[in-house]
């Protein structure tokens, strides 16, 4: 099939919002999106990121599982030039502590909690006693139920803000040569090495995958593993977007 022509993330969204626009991007539980749908919602994101003082190049934390928030931060991230650093759901306190020290994140996504992990308690038992390792970190939003004092919870966040109507300037939106996101190794001998990954090769490595595959637009791609391993963001979505398919979370 033909290949896509945006060299970014969420230009490739918006492409394909007008390409198919009745097709479902993503299943995520009861939250469904098609393409137009989740164009609409991550230019509002990246309006929230914009009104936040987030700018290009800096970086967004994020602490957060297979869900529709995901896709759109990562994708509005994008839309403004920012550099999305997903964290393993499976981090403990003091893993939490090297992520949030090592990325240099300025804002956290943060799920309240997952499975038996109580992120918000980790969170407030990091900061403020903390906080001097993490110097750049000015915002946390979390997504859920519980309070963190001082932070911000997603759905106001978001709310509020109108989609990012017009596009980016060149010198705010991502290139092909820019940063798509920073994922982190696994850490099984040590430390979690951060590896940056770029928006034009990660798309066309997506959909050379995607064609190896014989992936097609509207067939379902459903993804048990996480998003912030590579097969999951790098592969699985990237292919699912660059075909028109849906992403099963």
């Amino acid at each position: 099939m033909r290949a896509p022509y945006s060299r970014n993330l969420f230009d490739l969204v918006c492409e394909q919002a007008e390409r198919y626009p009745e097709r479902s991007a993503v299943i995520a539980g009861e939250a469904r999106a098609t393409y137009p749908e989740l164009a609409q919602q991550v230019r509002r994101v990246a309006s929230a990121l914009r009104a936040a003082g987030i700018r290009r190049g800096e970086r967004i934390g994020m602490l957060v599982n297979n869900r529709m928030e995901w896709i759109e931060i990562c994708v509005g991230a994008a839309a403004i030039g920012a550099i999305p650093v997903p964290f393993s759901t499976w981090s403990k306190r003091r893993e939490i502590d090297f992520l949030l020290a090592d990325s240099r994140v300025r804002m956290l996504f943060a799920l309240d909690r997952f499975g038996d992990q109580d992120y918000a308690a980790d969170l407030a038992a990091l900061l403020p006693p903390r906080a001097e390792r993490y110097p750049m970190l000015e915002t946390i939003v979390l997504i859920g139920n519980a309070a963190l004092p001082g932070s911000r919870d997603y759905a106001s966040f978001v709310a509020g803000h109108p989609p990012l109507e017009e596009e980016p300037p060149p010198g705010e939106r991502s290139g092909a040569e820019d940063i798509a996101f920073i994922l982190y190794t696994s850490g099984s001998t040590a430390y979690p090495k951060a590896v940056p990954l770029a928006h034009g090769a990660t798309i066309e490595n997506g959909f050379a995958i995607g064609e190896r595959q014989g992936l097609q637009p509207g067939e379902r791609v459903l993804l048990p593993l996480p998003l912030f391993w590579s097969y999951g963001s790098a592969n699985a979505m990237c292919a699912s977007f660059t075909h028109g398919a849906t992403l099963v979370l």
